[in-house]
This record gives structure tokens, C-alpha cells and sequence, in this order.
């Protein structure tokens, strides 16, 4: 019997690192996300002027000007507890969501790569990521999907 014993508390404490890899995701409480929107024009170039583009000649209000789309709304804010639990790794704490809705882009823009009105991006210290094929051509002039690694 005490073989048993032994053996059901190593299998116990083989699987303890699993679960201490994500313990605060085992009892996540939902968040009310804290988002701030920044709709007035100076508040919208502070936050685009902000953002490089990676040729780092231009940043993306210079890049969305000379595309001549205009950001109408952005709005943004950490991410929950709950959303990096469930974004399969591709989210981390201390990430901040930005959503921008734009006006549409010009039919010439369109044919070489249909964007949307809206787009996110997700700041992660100094770096700015492209979450949908809209924010990758935006940031990167590459009109694909980004390849989101967790």
C-alpha cells in the first residue's frame, strides 16, 4: 500500500510544474477591460506619430497620409488576465490592444491589397505588432496575415 503512496505523490508532483506554468489563469476572474478612446485629432497623430513603420523613414501617420486614409478613432488599453489566458500564448501581460477605425482606403490603395476600415495592433514594450492583414500592411507593406509566434 505505501508503494501506491509513493507512487500517486510522484505523479502528483510531476504534473505541479504544468500547472505552475499558468496558476493565476487557473482562477482568472473576469476583467472589465480598462480602455481609453482617442477620438480628438491631436490625441489620434500623438499616439500615430508614435508608432514607427519598420523602413523607419516614416512613422504610421506619415505612411497612412501618404496612402491618404485618415484614423478616425483609436482605442486602446492593457490586456486582460483573461484574454492572455486564451490567446493560445500569442498574448502577454504588460501588452496594451490598440483597435484603430480608419475611413475607407482608395480604390488604387484596395487593388494592392484589400485592407479594412479597422485594424489592430498590439504594443509589446518598443515593438509594435501587426494583428491582421490590414495592421501587417500598414506597418510592413506586406499584404498578408502576419505570422503570429507565440
Amino acid at each position: 500500500m505505501k508503494l501506491l503512496n509513493w507512487i500517486a505523490l510522484a505523479l502528483l508532483l510531476a504534473g505541479l510544474p504544468a500547472l505552475a506554468a499558468k496558476p493565476s489563469c487557473l482562477k482568472a476572474k473576469p476583467e472589465d477591460p480598462k480602455t481609453t478612446k482617442a477620438a480628438s485629432v491631436s490625441q489620434i497623430e500623438v499616439i500615430l506619430n508614435a508608432i514607427p513603420t519598420p523602413a523607419g523613414d516614416q512613422n504610421l501617420g506619415e505612411r497612412l497620409a501618404g496612402l491618404d486614409i485618415r484614423a478616425r478613432q483609436i482605442t486602446y488599453g492593457p490586456v486582460t488576465l483573461d484574454e492572455v489566458c486564451t490567446s493560445n500564448g500569442i498574448l502577454k501581460m504588460g501588452d496594451v490592444y490598440y483597435q484603430f477605425i480608419t475611413t475607407e482606403a482608395g480604390e488604387a490603395i484596395s487593388r494592392q491589397c484589400p485592407i479594412a476600415a479597422m485594424f489592430s495592433l498590439v504594443k509589446r514594450g518598443r515593438h509594435w505588432l501587426p494583428q491582421d492583414r490590414t495592421g501587417n500592411y500598414l506597418i510592413n507593406g506586406i499584404c498578408k496575415a502576419p505570422d503570429i509566434v507565440p
